[in-house]
């Protein structure tokens, strides 16, 4: 989860997207999923986006109880009414062996987690082996060109293999040292959209706090949580098509809502073993150049 120098995804979302009239920020989410079947949120602290008390049949994974999300937003404004009872409880554990549950959701909704994840590619294959064959894994996703992760290049699949070969459980040094020493704000804020003006600052003006966060971590060897990966939308769709064809994963993109605000969208679907290769709608050359584009672009 979010560390104390950042807010959470529910910190700094608001309402529906602008530039986007025609779908609000749920619906976004919701999209391709079947919410007469079976689903899980992960991480929906005091904003699920699927609530228990709609009736759905959905079940809930977040890092604290109910009670203990209560505690902890109790000094903020935040209406603690909207927080439900949480599922599953998780501690650091793959999430497939935390719920028991195999080939059996139709759908799971992800606000800004895959961004935090150590390990992305088993990230994916505990959501696979948590899905049905056609069960969707929807995505919302920070661009980090409208974030503080700014001034941090886009990750690459080489860095995804990677820690999935080294089986990453907590992030690497490289990692903490530039998420704190590279963190900006736009206009004194931490989150923003194209069109946003203003000037940017560094959230800490000298690199020593980085070395202190760095230093203090590894003598604790206390997690640290903090964006570990960065996307545009076309790297991420990258990413995601060349794990396929690599077979890491058979979460295919089915569909996909470009940026709005500072976040992009994004569904993947599971696919069975035999067509997992299929249905790629864009090749990797005009990823990479859609990709190249995006990354010109000092938002």
């Amino acid at each position: 989860m979010p560390s104390d120098e950042f807010p959470s995804s529910a910190d700094i979302l608001g309402g529906k997207d602008a530039g986007q009239p025609v779908l609000s920020r749920v619906e976004k989410l919701i999209n391709g999923c079947d919410l007469l079947g079976a689903g899980l949120e992960i991480g929906p602290s005091y904003n699920p986006v699927v609530p228990k008390k709609s009736g759905y049949c959905v079940d809930t994974l977040d890092h604290a109880d109910a009670a203990q999300l209560r505690e902890k937003y109790r000094n903020h404004d935040i209406d603690l009414s909207m927080i439900e009872e949480v599922t599953f409880v998780w501690h650091g554990e793959p999430l497939d062996e935390l719920t028991q549950k195999r080939d059996y959701y139709d759908w799971i909704i992800a606000s800004h987690v895959i961004e935090h994840t150590t390990d992305l590619i088993s990230f994916l294959i505990q959501c696979e082996k948590m899905l049905k064959v056609g069960g969707i894994l929807s995505l919302a996703v920070p661009d980090h060109r409208f974030c503080f992760d700014i001034f941090r290049p886009a990750s690459s699949c080489g860095e995804v293999v990677q820690a999935f070969l080294e089986k990453r459980r907590t992030h690497s040094a490289a990692a903490i040292f530039d998420h704190f020493s590279l963190a900006a704000m736009k206009n004194g804020n931490l989150a923003w959209s194209k069109e946003s003006v203003g000037d940017y600052a560094l959230i800490h003006e000298t690199i020593h706090h980085a070395q202190a966060v760095l230093e203090s971590t590894q003598m604790s060897g206390e997690y640290m949580d903090i964006h570990n990966w960065r996307f545009t939308p076309a790297s991420f769709r990258l990413i995601m098509t060349d794990l396929l064809a690599l077979r890491y994963t058979r979460m295919a993109v089915k569909s996909f809502s470009p940026t709005s605000g500072f976040e992009f969208f994004c569904q993947l679907e599971k696919r069975s073993a035999i067509d997992g290769m299929h249905g790629q709608s864009q090749s990797r050359l005009e990823l990479l150049l859609e990709a190249a584009q995006e990354s010109r672009l000092l938002a």
